[in-house]
């Protein structure tokens, strides 16, 4: 089993960066590509809707791999006051989250996914 964690400023382009980390555990894989949207909808809604947008924020992702599977964790720092939080968009990352996800969960600060995967290191 392979377990990483990396932080990423929180701002808009550390969305794509995160997106090309968790692909990087999963070069070749046909999951890579559910992977890689479904981190670009939890990191996007962390800067979006928590602390972690704010200056200085960060958003913490942790990536475990085993035989058949890989789980992707986004940490955020918590919620802002409603007036200090972007506006809401259409709402669609979470359904995607839920449609393309084996397992996922929300834990206080802490979203995540499962995904079955054909060889993630």
């Amino acid at each position: 089993m392979t377990a990483r964690t990396r932080s990423f400023p929180g701002v808009p382009a550390s969305v794509r960066e995160a997106r090309a980390w968790v692909a990087s555990f999963l070069p070749g894989d046909p999951a890579a590509d559910d992977a890689v949207l479904l981190t670009s909808e939890l990191v996007t809604n962390a800067i979006a809707h928590s602390a972690s947008g704010l200056p200085g924020g960060v958003v913490l992702v942790a990536v475990t791999a085993g035989e058949g599977w890989l789980r992707v964790d986004v940490f955020d720092q918590g919620g802002v006051v409603p007036s200090a939080a972007a506006p809401h968009g259409l709402g669609a990352g979470l359904t995607l989250v839920k449609e393309l996800a084996s397992a996922f969960g929300d834990d206080d600060t802490d979203r995540w996914f499962m995904i079955r995967t054909g060889g993630a290191r």
